[in-house]
């Protein structure tokens, strides 16, 4: 994938935080349709990327291109109606409400209705409404373990379907580019094998995938390309092969058994 145009593309962004470098100087190109890996230690600056990407910071330096069109500096909602979703290390669900609540949730940055249509219940708002919860249907058979759980309290759920309402919250803003950040974290040897496949799947629906993730198993199972990052700096690109083989990667976490 590696030669497929560039949906996104860093040069030299850069965040510190007082005197810590957390994301110094990155440039890299995420090929479209493809799923891209990023691994580090803790503390490397991976999140950090993440969220400089999604908007959550703004970087100090440097260039972010998204589909040919600058998305530095954008608030979280703008980016994310540019095409750019994500989901998070720590579960950020609504606990409380139910899981094809937390889907419609999703979907508020493409429905047009404003607060009157919502106060005064205007044709358009339930058109509006009814569309939605119908797609919200349909997104939930991307996962046959979520099937008749719509009206499940989230709160309720095992982790891993937690997991999985939080990536189908981020699909149901239909995104053009995912961040996976650690989606594998919690999850058992059969999970995280399953996962693999949902994240293959997820491409497959044309959505190109950027993904942070520990388990090696994860990476080498499905991406394209590999960066490694730490202190806040890439270490090394390239295919997860060369990345397990790079010295400074195998001596800092990676270690010399095989995944």
């Amino acid at each position: 994938m590696s030669s497929a145009r560039p949906v996104l593309s860093l040069r030299g962004v850069t965040k510190h935080f007082g005197g810590v470098r957390a994301v110094d100087g990155i440039s890299l190109d995420v090929g479209e349709g493809s799923i891209t890996g990023i691994i580090g230690p803790n503390g490397s600056g991976k999140t950090t990327l993440f969220n400089l990407i999604s908007g959550i910071y703004e970087p100090q330096k440097g260039d972010m291109i998204f589909e040919d069109r600058p998305v530095q500096g954008l608030p979280a909602h703008q980016v994310l109606r540019r095409g750019i979703a994500r989901t998070f290390q720590n579960i950020r669900l609504f606990d409380q409400m139910l899981v094809i609540e937390n889907l419609l949730v999703g979907m508020h940055t493409r429905l047009f209705s404003g607060v009157f249509d919502a106060c005064a219940r205007t044709r358009r708002f339930w058109a509006e409404e009814r569309a939605a919860a119908a797609e919200a249907m349909k997104l939930l058979n991307f996962f046959p373990e979520l099937a008749e759980m719509e009206l499940q309290i989230v709160k309720n759920l095992s982790y891993a379907n937690r997991r999985r309402v939080e990536i189908l919250r981020a699909l149901a803003a239909r995104p053009r580019l995912m961040l996976l950040d650690e989606p594998a974290a919690g999850m058992n040897a059969t999970e995280a094998a399953k996962l693999m496949k949902d994240i293959r799947r997820i491409r497959d629906r044309g959505v190109t995938v950027l993904l942070i993730e520990h388990n090696m198993s994860v990476m080498a199972g499905v991406t394209d390309r590999v960066m490694a990052m730490d202190q806040g700096e890439k270490v090394a690109e390239g295919s997860f092969e060369e990345i397990r083989a790079h010295p400074k990667v195998l001596a800092s976490y990676l270690g010399s058994e095989n995944p």
